[in-house]
């Protein structure tokens, strides 16, 4: 069955282009291999999938700014 609306937050999400749905959600790869860094903890891989298109530099661990976002998000 392909049928059924996929709703954020009460809102549905279902018709918005994969750019646009990119900005609320991600995905996980079954295999670890595929789309993460396996040397780096699951908060390290997040940070890394957060600034995705995004202009970044080198720079060590995550920042407290990014720590808190992260752990927000993953509560909700």
């Amino acid at each position: 069955m392909d049928q059924g609306d996929i709703l954020l937050e009460g809102k549905p999400i279902k018709n918005l282009s994969a750019v646009k749905r990119s900005k609320d959600i991600s995905r996980v790869f079954q295999d670890p291999k595929m789309g993460t860094a396996s040397r780096l903890t699951i908060e390290e891989n997040m940070a890394i999938a957060y600034h995705r298109g995004q202009k970044r530099n080198l720079s060590w661990g995550v920042k407290e700014p990014e720590r808190a976002i992260l752990w927000k998000r993953s509560k909700n």
